[in-house]
């Protein structure tokens, strides 16, 4: 009987893992889950006491078969950072900022976005660093993947690349330079210099550079000096096992948002002008409309929408269970996403749309008409984003959307799309990885 071929090592440095919660874990997590099926076992190195900002547990059952996962430990100024700024709640309460807070934030934002470079996570480099030198050594690695943000795992990576000369693959979720978050506050110059600097040097190293969109492929292209073929993109995804097979009926007509609010209020003041009079003219959809709101959810956006929609019109939760959040997404629904109107937003792509999209919910989409998410939308779900203060258009779709919920016509059947299965983008990770692996045995 011929025994079956031994797997491939790969060493993936990830700093958040369950049970973190959120899309940033949910990646590299589905990435591990399904790169065995095609030849690779993942040797994970995370951080042990991490600062997440939401807890997901139902995430750990995605970890079952992932054996070798190592934490090292960080030091993580953002535990000071949210014990100052935020009020202790009930698991169902939105979280606040204290008063205190308010006043604190801005000081310790631009203590953090100016001392800790490339982030404030950073003190988890020589942990990780150290852990991962004596992983190569014990183990036959052949690879190193790291996924950013934070991009201190980038520099983890660049350091055990030069150290044993294996191939290393850069996965960048986020831009970095660019990144929204950490622009919040303003940056000193030898900052902005140093972070673009270590961006070159970690684009200019890496083998190969994966990224979740063309837009961000495009802007990463665009900052190499010759290298144009070493970019590939490879989206997020949704997990088939997190499907379900029929979409429940709902007793109310639900408009429905899952993930985090950022705080951009401008995005919502159209779409929430659109309800507010769909609301007072309209008695039976005042009735049986809900828009609910689950996830972590910015307090000036929370205020703006509490001072439009009725309280009996609202339902709204702090961020749930991946996994109780799927048993409410898989029920007839008009869905809500929302890219704010910040600068190049052209390039967002928010990990909810590979979750709504299986659902075969309808979605309304407020966003760039020109960006990366809205052609995604368009390409498998049929109606791409909507401009934020397109009122004709936004109210459109909410009212066709009423109607086929009154007259029992909303979609009632998931939809597969085989593209966007994470099997499917783990198995294009694995041909990049073997790829590699022959190059280095060249």
């Amino acid at each position: 009987m011929r025994s079956k071929p031994s797997l491939k090592k790969v060493l993936l440095l990830t700093y958040y893992w369950p049970p973190a919660g959120g899309g940033g874990v949910q990646r590299p997590l589905k990435f591990c889950k399904y790169l065995p099926q095609f030849g690779w076992e993942p040797i994970v190195i995370t951080a042990e006491n991490t600062s997440a900002a939401n807890i997901d547990k139902s995430l750990l059952s995605d970890t079952t078969g992932i054996n070798a996962v190592f934490k090292a430990k960080s030091i993580d100024p953002a535990h000071l950072f949210n014990r100052y700024t935020r009020k202790p709640t009930p698991n169902n309460a939105i979280k606040k900022t204290n008063s205190f807070g308010n006043m604190l934030y801005p000081i310790l934002n631009l203590i953090r976005l100016n001392f800790f470079i490339p982030d404030s996570k950073i003190g988890w480099y020589w942990p990780a660093k150290r852990m991962a030198e004596h992983l190569t050594k014990k183990q036959d690695i052949k690879l190193i993947f790291s996924t950013s943000p934070p991009y201190t795992t980038h520099l983890v990576a660049m350091s055990l690349k030069k150290i044993t000369g294996l191939n290393w693959i850069a996965d960048f979720r986020d831009p970095w330079v660019e990144n929204i978050a950490y622009n919040t506050a303003p940056r000193l110059p030898i900052v902005k210099k140093i972070n673009r600097h270590l961006e070159n040097r970690v684009l200019c190293s890496a083998d190969a550079i994966i990224t979740v969109g063309n837009g961000m492929k495009k802007l990463l292209n665009a900052k190499l000096p010759t290298e144009k073929n070493k970019i590939h993109v490879i989206p997020n995804g949704y997990d088939p096992a997190d499907t379900k097979p029929a979409l429940k009926k709902a007793g109310r007509f639900y408009l429905s948002y899952f993930g985090t609010v950022y705080p951009y209020p401008a995005s919502w003041k159209t779409l929430l002008h659109c309800l507010r009079e769909y609301i007072k003219k309209d008695v039976h959809f005042s009735n049986v409309f809900r828009l609910r709101i689950w996830g972590t959810i910015s307090d000036n956006v929370i205020q703006l929408i509490k001072d439009f929609i009725p309280p009996e019109n609202l339902e709204i939760r702090s961020y749930q269970d991946h996994a109780l959040m799927l048993e409410h997404l898989y029920t007839q629904q008009l869905l809500l996403l929302i890219i704010d109107n910040i600068p190049m937003n052209q390039l967002i792509i928010t990990g909810k749309i590979f979750e709504y999209l299986p659902s075969g919910n309808p979605i309304l989409a407020l966003g760039p008409t020109d960006g990366d998410a809205s052609d995604i939308l368009t390409k498998f779900g049929g109606q791409g984003c909507i401009k934020h203060d397109d009122m004709n258009s936004i109210k459109d779709t909410i009212e066709r959307n009423f109607t086929l919920w009154k007259t029992g016509k909303l979609p009632a059947t998931p939809k597969r799309i085989p593209s966007l299965e994470r099997q499917e983008l783990t198995n294009r990770l694995a041909s990049i990885f073997d790829a590699l692996v022959k190059i280095q045995k060249r």
